[in-house]
């Protein structure tokens, strides 16, 4: 009598240790040579979904930006050069003074870092009729982040540019930002 474990059943089939050696490495290799691939995807997907953030920072930015400024009743001061990092209006009631800055150390309305405004920032501040813009009367909302450059260009209804904030009846915006991370080589204008 035969023992019933070195007997082999006609019905019985299974994968010898050789065949399940040669499947494993057999996938190795396809996972080995499709990595680049699904590598190069991830990286594209990545890529892309930072550039859409940043995209999406700028548009909101310069929405909030357009759309004050062209409700706003008028424009009562703008940088001595004609071109300038920061511009306050008048709201449409003419109860507050509004102003859009780019938030660096050489701008007059710079206010440092905080836990949410931080350096390279553009941002709003809503000034009380008082006229200053300090703490207590001065309220700072983050409108776009890493800023790389920006500027506002004053001119007048014929297209020429203004000193006088009086004169301004049109302005050109330029809003660039970039990535802190560095994922986004270029800057999303």
């Amino acid at each position: 009598m035969r023992w019933p474990f070195t007997q082999k059943s006609p019905c019985a089939k299974g994968y010898t240790l050789v065949e399940a050696v040669l499947t494993i490495a057999l996938l190795a290799t396809v996972m080995i040579s499709i990595s680049p691939f699904v590598r190069t995807a991830v990286t594209a997907w990545s890529l892309g979904d930072r550039k859409a953030e940043l995209l999406q920072n700028a548009r909101v930015g310069m929405d909030v930006l357009t759309t004050t400024l062209r409700q706003a009743k008028r424009v009562c001061k703008i940088p001595w050069n004609l071109t300038g990092d920061y511009v306050a209006v008048r709201n449409a009631n003419d109860t507050q003074t509004i102003v859009f800055f780019w938030n660096h150390a050489s701008c007059p309305y710079y206010v440092g870092n905080t836990s949410l405004i931080h350096d390279n920032s553009l941002v709003m501040c809503t000034i009380n009729d008082t006229g200053t813009a300090n703490p207590s009367n001065c309220t700072n909302s983050l409108v776009a982040k890493s800023l790389s450059n920006f500027s506002i260009t004053f001119k007048n209804s014929s297209g020429d540019e203004v000193q006088l904030p009086y004169r301004v009846d049109a302005m050109d915006i330029l809003l660039n930002l970039s990535d802190p991370q560095g994922v986004v080589s270029d800057t999303v204008v």
